[in-house]
């Protein structure tokens, strides 16, 4: 490390008797190093796929509960367009989706539209509109109906959920219910995965979710999902990967998925 900051005339740590964190220019140069790491380590991976007959790999994130909903037949068709690319599919939480995308794990995530920490630092490529929906108790008053507008959930509670996808969905939630003129009331944090927010509208006639209709996949006993009438009531599925993305194949990948998918998804093309 000595060597180093010699070479570059630069001091990369501080130190003291009782600890050593990186400075401002060290954690700028740690950044580096690591995005040409994962260069290196993407130009190995395409070089010997290369030589088993493919052109490039692409590593995509999805999380576990939205990928039959998300791809519906896209692997099989974009893998009958481009035989030549290696399409290598990865679920995981929402969370972990986004904090391995910019660890470079992946190449490119499919996931709402949303601001996340460092979205300055991606390219969002929207790729068609989902329907949102509002989960509930089955025993909540609004239960009974079939849509629901947001102006007519003022007065409800909308469940908190932790970590960095729930916080953007939060985000969200807020500014849209800012058009209606009303600030959303929350509820205290639930900690978990999704289905412990899941548990707790189960637990709970007083909270309600607002999602997308991915969350379709979970038949959770006593829950109800109403989908949101409103004209705006939908949020956008999008291919986000980073602005200095090494892989050739995103561009192709993008344009078979839109060539095939309808507005509101897979549903709506197959229909």
């Amino acid at each position: 490390i000595i060597a180093l900051e010699e070479f570059l005339n630069v001091r990369l740590f501080d130190r003291s008797t009782q600890f050593m964190k990186l400075t401002e220019t060290g954690a700028f140069f740690q950044g580096q190093c690591q995005h040409i790491l994962n260069l290196f380590d993407s130009a190995c991976a395409e070089t010997r796929l290369r030589s088993q007959g493919y052109s490039c790999c692409l590593r995509l994130g999805v999380p576990y509960y939205s990928a039959n909903s998300y791809l519906g037949p896209f692997p099989s068709l974009f893998c009958k367009e481009y035989p030549d690319i290696n399409l290598s599919i990865h679920t995981s939480e929402p969370d972990v989706c986004i904090t391995d995308l910019f660890r470079g794990e992946y190449d490119a995530i499919l996931l709402v539209h949303m601001d996340y920490v460092n979205s300055e630092r991606v390219i969002f490529q929207p790729l068609y509109k989902e329907r949102m929906t509002v989960l509930m108790n089955k025993n909540h008053a609004l239960a009974a109906r079939d849509t629901v507008s947001l102006a007519e959930l003022k007065n409800e509670t909308f469940l908190q959920v932790s970590g960095i996808y729930r916080e953007a969905a939060c985000l969200m939630l807020e500014r849209k219910c800012a058009q209606y003129g009303f600030s959303p009331r929350m509820s205290d944090e639930c900690y978990g995965q999704v289905e412990a927010a899941l548990i707790e509208l189960q637990q709970s006639e007083n909270c309600i979710l607002l999602s997308g209709k991915d969350m379709g996949m979970f038949q959770f006993h006593d829950i109800k999902s109403v989908e949101l009438s409103d004209l705006d009531g939908f949020r956008y599925v999008s291919l986000i990967y980073p602005k200095d993305s090494p892989t050739s194949a995103l561009k192709r990948f993008a344009t078979c998925f839109l060539s095939n998918v309808g507005e509101y998804g897979w549903s709506q093309a197959e229909g």
